[in-house]
């Protein structure tokens, strides 16, 4: 039923969107805000139906794809730092350098996108090393806490990359 439902919500979006344009279109041609309604089924509306729709997917395409390249870039380093924590716990190596690049990550002035929900998990991860180093963890406890990590890590890789986030109204109800 939810697939159902998305179809019907994005095809609403399309259809909405796209009659918007065309009439903001007809007004500043013709003066008239539904001059398009005299052309309705024919194929000079068709083909400006069809442009309108093609230039308005480009854009929601290209915009949503870049702001999740944006995001799924920050998670990738998230992830390749937890990867490398567990590496380090596995061999018995000593954690400082991961836990000094994920200090610099955390200064702010740094190459990837980080957001607010990126920065959090650098401090959770950041904490998980100092308590483990103060002894307040294990060392079972800390690969329990950075496999979590990881697999949630894997998760919002994959959610940035669902199709349904090509849709404003999809994304925002989500």
């Amino acid at each position: 039923m939810k697939k159902v439902t998305q179809t019907i919500i994005y095809l609403t979006e399309i259809i909405m969107v796209t009659l918007s344009i065309i009439t903001l279109y007809s007004k500043f041609e013709t003066g008239s805000w539904f001059e398009w309604k005299n052309d309705l089924l024919t194929l000079n509306f068709l083909s400006n139906f069809g442009i309108v729709l093609a230039v308005y997917q480009l854009i929601i395409y290209s915009t949503s794809t870049l702001i999740d390249s944006a995001k799924i870039d920050a998670l990738i380093k998230i992830h390749s730092l937890v990867k490398s924590l567990i590496l380090f716990i596995d061999i018995d190596e000593r954690l400082v350098c991961i836990q000094n690049e994920i200090e610099g990550l955390l200064s702010k002035d740094s190459y990837y996108m980080f957001e607010k929900e990126d920065f959090k998990m650098l401090q959770d991860i950041n904490q998980y090393i100092s308590d483990y180093q103060e002894e307040q963890l294990t060392k079972q406890g800390l690969l329990l806490n950075l496999k979590y990590k990881q697999i949630e890590i894997e998760h919002f890789k994959e959610f940035y990359q669902l199709q349904w986030r090509n849709s404003i109204v999809l994304r925002y109800l989500k």
